[in-house]
Parts: structure tokens; sequence; C-alpha cells
């Protein structure tokens, strides 16, 4: 899981400072190719309103949804269409 350090990290979206008072979203690193376009989010932390306002956010969503389930077949999660990662059951 991404580690922030609160006003001093950046959001990987907007690079704005992540404050403590931010509703912050933090990925796992499932992206290993540093040519991906995703690579950048993958093991990071963004706002919650960037996300939500992320064009791409379906398609990394989806990147994820995907990844994990070929990753880590015994610990499904799934990403909701907030951003949040949920246990799935």
């Amino acid at each position: 899981m991404a580690i922030i350090f609160a006003g001093k990290s950046t959001c990987a979206i907007c690079q704005n400072i992540l404050l403590a008072t931010d509703e912050i979203l933090m990925f796992p690193a499932f992206i290993h190719d540093r040519a991906d376009p995703f690579w950048d989010i993958s093991d990071n932390a963004v706002h919650s309103t960037c996300f939500k306002q992320w064009p791409e956010a379906p398609a990394f969503r989806e990147r994820f949804n995907q990844a994990w389930r070929q990753q880590v077949p015994h610990h499904l999660r799934l990403m909701q269409a907030d951003g949040t990662i949920i246990d799935a059951v």
C-alpha cells in the first residue's frame, strides 16, 4: 500500500499536497511495468475528489480489478466506482 506523509506527499493526479484533512485514496502496487500509463497511480495516493473527476478512473478501476484477481486470487478485492477498495466475499 502507498505510504504518504501528510503535508509533504502529493496527489498522483493533480500533484497538489495531500493534507491530513483531505479525503485520500491509497492504492497498492499492482502495476510493475514503468512504461504502463497507470504506473504512477499504482502504489500511490490521490485526493478522493481528484479520482472521482479523473477521466481515466473507470479504466484504472477495471485494470485494478483484473490485475488483483490474477495476482492475488486467494484474497479477492474489488475497487468500487469511488476508488475505495473492498474485500470481496
